[in-house]
């Protein structure tokens, strides 16, 4: 599991970052439901890894676009022979129109990788969870352990550092991704004073 925690959180790392209050509209059309809602959905939640993936295809196809503009005949071997409106469509509407969607498909990416629906800020979110989480099994070991019989409070002691060791591997990952531990708070309690209570 570690593994796949480790990748996805590499994968993080890849986030582009753009100007506070740089406006997407096209973002902010698809994610209300607007045009290109089904693109949207397509993607949120997939991972900053493949997402830039979505990016990159795009834009080799709006290269190959703007290349079919700039030479028809080569992409098209009996161009010359269309009726000069086909020319004119195919040149002046249909290709610039293409363009203009992948260009739209392309903010719209870009704003699931700087948005709240990026998978780093869905991991984040999960972190922030799991941390809480461990961090309340933690302290309700060492509370259960005061009254015990020394076996059962050994137990309960046993089951506290594994508590400690899996929130230990947590913060040891996040710092070796560069990703900010103090927004999770003190992490990994100090536990030296509470197990000698």
């Amino acid at each position: 599991m570690l593994s796949v925690a480790s990748g996805f959180l590499m994968s993080c790392r890849l986030k582009r970052e753009e100007p506070e209050g740089a406006s997407n509209l096209a973002y902010d059309i698809a994610k209300e439901g607007g045009k290109h809602s089904g693109f949207f959905k397509q993607y949120v939640g997939k991972s900053n890894t493949e997402i830039h993936k979505g990016i990159q295809s795009i834009e080799k196809q709006i290269a190959e676009h703007q290349a079919k503009i700039a030479n028809p005949e080569k992409y098209i071997p009996n161009f010359g022979q269309l009726d000069p409106r086909q020319q004119e469509a195919l040149v002046n509407k249909k290709w610039p129109g293409d363009i203009q969607r992948l260009m739209e498909q392309k903010q719209i990416l870009e704003g699931i990788l700087k948005g709240d629906n990026s998978m780093e800020e869905v991991l984040k979110d999960y972190l922030a969870d799991l941390i809480s989480l461990i961090r309340d099994k933690y302290k309700e070991t060492l509370a259960e352990a005061s009254g015990e019989s020394d076996s059962e409070k050994s137990f309960r002691l046993g089951a506290n550092m594994a508590y400690y060791d899996v929130l230990d591997m947590i913060e040891s990952q996040l710092q070796s991704f560069g990703i900010d531990r103090t927004q999770f708070g003190a992490i990994a309690p100090v536990i030296g004073e509470q197990l000698n209570e």
